[in-house]
């Protein structure tokens, strides 16, 4: 590792947490929450030599809270074959590789039943990441914010520069996202398990609201 850069940041307070969350219409998830709340934002890039010029190789960044705008589209889910609404926030954004979203998917009354992380790539396709914010953190640290990592959850796969980068760094993980028929079935059951999560979700959250009515009184009048 060469040239490595990182820029510390303070943590968010709750309130300016409450304050976004009002703004845009959407409660932030809490492992995300806790994460700003740390720090707000993180960049961190490395370089390496390459005939005998230091070039970027790996980056890894998180919006901070104020740079976590809403995206102009979002990807398209259903459940139940009955499409729903999905808004999309930014996460990451590289002109070179794509963009990293915090995905909420809405109910019919617009209400929040859950939220992943999907990756959209230079030609708009979106794509699934992770269930959580957690989720894809872990896959940022293993693949060591290597440019181009994301594409290893798309159709596509991954470009032969950023093979050639994890082949040295992370070898293991090049094996795991190189494998076409692994890669389409992780993909699949990972879309599966998010929509069943959304699904549940939504059935825990009619379930409370109709154990919150008031209920009949039996006692003799």
């Amino acid at each position: 590792f060469r040239g490595l850069r990182h820029d510390p940041r303070s943590g968010v307070s709750p309130a300016a947490v409450t304050a976004w969350e009002r703004s845009n219409g959407v409660g932030l998830p809490n492992d995300l929450v806790g994460f700003l709340e740390f720090t707000d934002g993180l960049f961190v890039k490395w370089k390496a030599m390459s005939l005998s010029t230091e070039i970027i190789v790996g980056s890894i960044a998180i919006n901070g809270l104020d740079e976590m705008k809403q995206m102009g589209d979002a990807p398209t889910e259903s459940i139940d074959g009955v499409p729903i609404r999905c808004v999309a926030f930014s996460v990451e954004r590289n002109f070179k590789v794509g963009d990293v979203a915090l995905v909420f998917l809405l109910d019919q009354s617009a209400s929040p039943l859950g939220s992943e992380v999907w990756f959209r790539d230079l030609s708009g396709g979106w794509h699934f990441l992770a269930r959580d914010f957690s989720s894809y953190y872990r896959l940022v640290l293993v693949h060591l914010g290597i440019l181009g990592w994301q594409a290893g959850f798309t159709p596509a796969g991954l470009a032969v520069t950023t093979q050639q980068w994890m082949r040295l760094y992370c070898p293991e993980r090049l094996m795991l996202d190189n494998s076409t028929a692994l890669r389409a079935r992780i993909l699949e059951a990972r879309i599966l398990e998010a929509r069943i999560g959304a699904r549940v979700g939504a059935l825990l959250s009619g379930q409370r609201r109709r154990d919150t009515r008031p209920q009949k009184s039996t006692l003799p009048v």
